[in-house]
């Protein structure tokens, strides 16, 4: 059962430093973003953001006359940022930067030929792994960050 800290206000003062304990199916796979597989079950990862910035491929032409011409040219290649939470196992298992590190080897671009699938707010997304970091947030509480970058591809007309 993992336990996270969380500050609370009760009665209009803030307990700060209050524990809540989570049976491990709290965080089943009905959560706003899923990634094909990358979950609490199987990795002990919680994800924590996903930011996705996508932008048109144009040209703007400012003339002597000031005239202002625009060439269009589609969309660019957009980027999806990834980003959570590795944890411990409460039963004494494999940490969850073991799965994270397993994953990343797995589905980067130079392993694996398919894009990874995201399902976003019932939305499903394509994305190539392209680069990631993984850093130590709390070594107390054995907490690790993860943020992997994605590579979008525009949609089709």
């Amino acid at each position: 059962m993992p336990l996270f800290m969380f500050g609370s206000s009760v009665g209009g003062t803030t307990q700060v430093g209050r524990v809540m304990a989570c049976a491990d199916n709290a965080f089943s796979d009905g959560s706003l973003v899923a990634v094909d597989g990358l979950t609490w079950r199987q990795s002990r990862v919680l994800i924590r953001n996903v930011t996705i910035a996508q932008s048109g491929n144009y040209q703007f032409l400012h003339t002597i006359g000031n005239d202002v011409y625009i060439y269009v040219f589609g969309d660019k290649v957009g980027q999806l940022q990834l980003g959570g939470l590795a944890t411990a196992s409460c039963s004494g298992g494999q940490h969850g930067l073991s799965s994270l590190d397993r994953w990343y080897s797995n589905n980067r671009l130079a392993a694996r030929k398919a894009p990874v699938r995201f399902t976003i707010a019932g939305d499903s997304i394509e994305g190539f792994l392209i680069g990631g970091q993984v850093s130590v947030a709390d070594p107390e509480n054995l907490l690790v960050q993860f943020d992997f970058t994605f590579a979008i591809l525009p949609p089709k007309k």
